[in-house]
């Protein structure tokens, strides 16, 4: 029993003195119970979901957009009303969700399928590190949605928001029949393909040309990745991530100090976003920039986490070659000295990909 709804029956028992309370009283304070935390939860996910973004990327217009909430809640004028496997309280209820409807997106961004890694299919990035990816043509076909309200409530958390992708399955057979567990929750990047690599190194951008003129190195084995990835051996090839920084950017490591790995934002948690390696670990074992994988050394697909991630191979220490490696990786940073102290959540211990 909560807490607030303990103390209103006992101020229902107590006002009779003798009495016990009735059937329709416990009813009456368990729906003003019910209300007022729908209210508290309201007032959350509002605050929650007015520093919330979207990121359309890849084979896209421009090479992609972040929309702010007030951008997407300016496109979120469809409605879709179907059961949701997502909605634990009944999950054949038929619901009223309200959203935008990503065929709409791709649509206005002029999205395009490729022949690159990924290259026709989108992958749904969730704020926790999950990904899917389904074939572009799947989202055409299927109003697919990503909500903001249900019922007329802001989605929050708990029930998957602020943006939850929602499978229109009493409507559109194909999404029971390929997606019958629902789509993602906490949703914060749409990628049409997979993004052209462009790595921020100090300042300094670097595509993929120039990582492949690096000398190429590859750490075999079971990979550290969470999600998304052969659970058996494999090999990842890519440049030295030393070599990334002093050839590749021109930049001097110094004796003391960290490596700032940046990747790509998740807006739950701030440090899920950032890495600190210390520099010795960096000086000291192989870490690769992977760029591909396998024998055949295929590019790293979104899905995957690419286009660009890193491998610690083992002879890292082991606060570094035990974490979760790191998927999309987007800038890196030389911190010297006392500039390298962790804040926040800070600590190499930051990273997690998330998986479901």
């Amino acid at each position: 029993m909560r807490p607030v709804l303990g103390l209103v029956l006992v101020a229902i028992a107590t006002s009779g003195c003798t009495r016990s309370p009735s059937d329709a009283e416990i009813d009456r304070a368990l729906a003003e119970v019910r209300a007022e935390n729908d209210a508290q939860n309201t007032k959350a996910g509002k605050a929650e979901a007015e520093q919330w973004t979207l990121a359309i990327r890849g084979n896209v217009k421009d090479g992609g957009v972040e929309l702010s909430w007030a951008e997407i809640e300016k496109r979120a004028t469809s409605h879709i009303k179907t059961p949701s496997p997502t909605h634990t309280a009944d999950v054949k209820k038929v619901l009223d969700y309200r959203g935008i409807v990503i065929r709409d997106l791709l649509t206005e961004l002029e999205a395009r399928e490729d022949d690159g890694p990924g290259g026709h299919e989108i992958t749904v990035v969730a704020s926790d590190g999950y990904r899917a990816a389904r074939p572009i043509g799947f989202f055409q076909r299927n109003p697919i949605m990503l909500a903001i309200e249900e019922d007329g409530l802001p989605l929050v958390r708990k029930t998957g928001g602020p943006l939850l992708e929602v499978m229109p399955h009493a409507t559109h057979p194909e999404t029971l029949e390929k997606a019958a567990e629902g789509g993602a929750y906490y949703v914060t990047a749409l990628i049409v393909g997979t993004e052209k690599l462009a790595l921020d190194v100090g300042g300094k951008k670097l595509d993929l040309h120039d990582l492949d003129g690096l000398s190429q190195k590859t750490v075999t084995g079971k990979v550290g990745f969470r999600s998304r990835w052969s659970t058996t051996g494999i090999a990842i090839h890519g440049p030295l991530l030393r070599d990334v920084i002093e050839v590749g950017a021109k930049l001097d490591l110094p004796s003391d100090g960290e490596v700032k790995i940046g990747r790509k934002p998740h807006a739950d948690v701030a440090s899920r976003a950032t890495m600190l390696l210390p520099i010795a670990d960096v000086q000291g074992c192989d870490i690769i920039v992977g760029t591909r994988f396998g024998d055949e050394r295929a590019l790293i697909p979104a899905v995957q986490g690419g286009p660009a991630i890193l491998a610690f191979p083992k002879n890292c220490a082991a606060t570094t070659k035990n974490q979760a490696w790191p998927t999309f990786v987007e800038r890196i940073e030389v911190l010297a000295g006392d500039a390298g102290a962790p804040t926040g959540d800070g600590g190499a211990n930051v990273m997690k990909d998330g998986g479901r």
